[in-house]
């Protein structure tokens, strides 16, 4: 039994109600960690900075609110993979978990090693051929990366606030995005997410940024947490891509999923966002 299974029975026997408990809590070389069990919602998650960075559903082994996924309503079977911000790697664990099986190439860049040794001891994250970790930063990797990807996830905490911070100034630097365009394959897309809500000058940010994204990539899509709700500030996640035709589609038939991969394809099917409504 995983020490995860063993720690939630536990609890769930000795308390009741809803509480969150501190597995970890230490400051690295670059920030202050933290790794928080929550039982009774089955929640395991990182956090920076007191920060949420990712986590995952005990239970089900999903990843919470993971974007990556969305990966499976445009291609068959990536065989080479990049994550750019590596954080707990639950999206990456998950689908090493389920892909195993096929011939399959993970690349992760995270540049502090704490986060990497706490996403192993906690997050199930696999000591495998297939998986290579780059302690560098994204930004230098892009710089000499030569190799092609089928997928690029690129979520690296870029937000409206940050945009000016000197770490994160370079997420929306065009050379950024042509060295994003050069590592795809033909077929290839970038998932980017960048937080932001949809009013005033959060507004007009995302309208440059995707300004930005058309001027480099033949084809964008966007999803959002709350499609809705203009004043959310969420995730906003553009699907990029070089091909002629960027065209969606639902996952394989509900018959061949379970109910949690089902669930989780429809809450991510939820987040399509009209891009019109980042016209100013």
């Amino acid at each position: 039994m995983k020490w995860q299974q063993k720690i939630r029975d536990f609890h769930q026997l000795l308390f009741p109600h809803h509480h969150s408990y501190t597995l970890f809590d230490k400051t690295s070389s670059y920030q202050h960690l933290s790794v928080k069990y929550q039982p009774q919602i089955n929640f395991l998650g990182m956090f920076s900075n007191n920060k949420f960075m990712a986590g995952y559903n005990t239970k089900t082994k999903l990843p919470w609110n993971s974007p990556f996924f969305l990966t499976d309503f445009y291609l068959k079977k990536p065989k080479e993979i990049l994550f750019l911000g590596g954080g707990p790697c639950c999206a990456p664990t998950t689908l090493w978990e389920r892909d195993k099986s096929r011939p399959i190439s993970i690349d992760i860049v995270e540049q502090d090693p704490l986060v990497i040794k706490l996403a192993t001891k906690f997050f199930d994250l696999p000591q495998d051929p297939s998986v290579s970790i780059h302690h560098t930063k994204a930004e230098q990797f892009l710089e000499e990366n030569k190799k092609k990807y089928d997928v690029i996830f690129f979520d690296l905490g870029f937000a409206y606030e940050r945009r000016n911070d000197i770490k994160f100034s370079f997420c929306s630097q065009n050379s950024t995005l042509e060295q994003l365009k050069n590592s795809l394959t033909p077929q290839g897309i970038i998932i980017y997410v960048v937080i932001s809500h949809r009013q005033g000058n959060q507004k007009k940010f995302l309208n440059q940024l995707y300004k930005k994204f058309n001027k480099i990539f033949k084809n964008c899509e966007l999803y959002s947490d709350a499609p809705q709700n203009n004043k959310k500030n969420q995730s906003h996640i553009f699907i990029l891509s070089q091909k002629n035709k960027l065209v969606s589609q639902f996952p394989p038939t509900p018959s061949q999923l379970n109910d949690h991969w089902l669930n989780l394809y429809r809450e991510l099917q939820d987040k399509k966002t009209s891009l019109s409504t980042l016209t100013l």
